[in-house]
């Protein structure tokens, strides 16, 4: 022993005696310095781990005190098979985060190292703790990094199923709350093209596909869908939701947004939101986007009057008149008019039609586009994703289509003896530009696999790999082709250049 030595008079023993007596600050001090003296000593990791714990419960105002705590007991790194420990860790971190949750925005991205230490486990001590994270989704940097942590696999079945208040009322699944939150912070970013993103979308569909009554993940996987651009996924993931919230305006708002590109159902859209029942001062972003649409199509009237009610709204709740307003009251197309109306009521009921049809009809709109043509039995082949793809005969179709075109299809879809297949009922050849699963650009030195010839994951066709030099370089366009052979899709060149 060394002149500087410390005689500690106690042990993890004693420490646990002061702690159960109540005495928590001189068990803590003693717990630290038999920490200090023995730091890997698991009696004394172990004894100091339950000061901290009571000492965590009789903090009641201080969370700055309360999140010391919390990084003290992670950083004892205690073993997992502290099961009962670990157990009361996450109640304790849990009610922290219920706490902090009111806090005026709390940044909790020092709580991940932490989560990947106490989240393993199926107690009940996790679902608490699961409810608090989800509570605090808008207090992370990146939730989607806590809930890639927490692990999606790790939900059992009575996660997935829908939970009642005390009041009786019914509420989503504890799982589809997890998805719902995850999406919620997604959307609220800029950037959505990244791998992760891509993998929580594909983890997403999954789920809705396993829990059909999810409707509210369903609402969020489509507007997901929407964000990456892939519109017509999203169509058809949302249309069983709309089908089941019509009576809802938002639903239709979001609709317009899937149909971007085709006006005229816009504003079929927009008129049947302004027919279910909505307060006027949660109506006015859908009345600005209709009124800017129809003064684009130069119905000035008719926009006059969506103006005229934002306006009168915004004053009884004493708004401020925005600038956006004020220019289009200033245009001499809006000034020349007189208030013929004081409501589009009828304009509304007389361009429903087309977004009601939408969900009345069993056959949906998509993008496609053609892949191949057959001329000997006159047929083409069409491609708009990976589960809905076949062919059609062009007997009946009055445009010539090529190989590459983009058509607008009218799709009925047909399920006979347990199988289910589409119907080509309407074709429109169309000016949409192809989506990415469709068709992309590609560019390195070919590569020949017996007899065929490869660029990357692109396959060279037989008249075009004649007399290319595996030498050089070449870029070109690729398109969506199914390989027989290999039984799945892949990419074959529309056309390719020399570098």
């Amino acid at each position: 022993m060394t002149a500087n030595s410390k005689i500690i008079e106690g042990t993890a023993k004693d420490v646990n005696v002061l702690r159960k007596n109540g005495q928590l600050t001189a068990a803590y001090q003693l717990a630290q310095e038999l920490l200090t003296a023995q730091p890997h000593n698991i009696w004394n990791k172990r004894a100091m781990g339950w000061v901290l714990l009571d000492i965590l419960k009789s903090e009641n105002e201080d969370l700055d005190a309360k999140e010391g705590l919390i990084g003290q007991l992670a950083d004892l790194q205690l073993p997992l098979s502290e099961t009962i420990f670990y157990d009361q860790f996450r109640w304790k971190l849990a009610k922290y985060l219920f706490v902090v949750q009111d806090a005026e925005s709390p940044n909790l991205e020092w709580l991940l190292p932490i989560l990947e230490v106490v989240v393993p486990g199926s107690a009940p001590s996790n679902k608490y703790l699961l409810k608090a994270i989800i509570k605090n989704s808008a207090n992370f940097v990146d939730f989607l990094t806590v809930m890639n942590i927490w692990g999606w696999d790790s939900f059992e079945a009575g996660d997935c199923a829908p939970q009642l208040t005390s009041q009786g009322k019914r509420m989503p699944s504890l799982a589809e709350r997890a998805y719902i939150a995850t999406a919620k912070t997604i959307l609220q970013r800029d950037a959505y093209d990244t791998p992760q993103v891509g993998a929580f979308i594909e983890q997403l569909r999954k789920a809705t596909m396993e829990q059909p009554k999810w409707q509210f993940a369903l609402y969020y996987y489509a507007n997901l869908l929407q964000k990456v651009g892939r519109e017509q996924e999203a169509l058809r993931a949302f249309i069983p939701f709309a089908k089941l919230k019509s009576n809802d305006f938002w639903v239709w708002d979001l609709l317009a947004t899937l149909y971007h590109d085709q006006e005229e159902m816009q504003l079929s859209c927009y008129a049947k939101a302004l027919l279910c029942k909505v307060p006027d001062k949660f109506s006015l972003k859908i009345r600005l986007k209709l009124a800017q649409l129809l003064i684009k199509k130069g119905n000035w009237q008719v926009a006059r009057v969506e103006i005229n009610k934002i306006v009168e709204t915004r004053r009884q709740n004493h708004w401020k008149i925005t600038p956006e307003l004020v220019q289009i009251m200033r245009n001499p197309s809006y000034q020349v008019l007189t208030d013929e109306h004081s409501s589009n009521l009828k304009w509304y009921t007389s361009h429903k039609d087309l977004a009601e049809n939408l969900i009345l009809d069993q056959g949906l709109e998509q993008f496609a586009i053609i892949w191949n043509i057959n001329p000997v039995k006159n047929t083409a082949q069409y491609f708009v994703d990976a589960n809905i793809h076949g062919g059609f005969s062009l007997a009946h179709v009055k445009e010539t289509l090529v190989i590459g075109d983009m058509v607008r299809l009218h799709l009925e879809k047909i399920d006979k003896d347990d199988q289910s297949f589409y119907k080509v009922k309407r074709v429109k050849k169309t000016s949409e530009k192809p989506a990415s699963i469709h068709r992309k650009a590609f560019v390195g030195i070919p590569k020949a696999l017996g007899r065929l010839v490869l660029i990357e994951d692109v396959l060279i066709p037989r008249h075009m790999a004649e007399g290319m030099n595996l030498q050089k370089s070449y870029s070109g366009t690729a398109l969506v082709s199914y390989d027989y052979t290999r039984k799945k899709w892949g990419w074959t060149a529309l056309e390719i250049n020399p570098l």
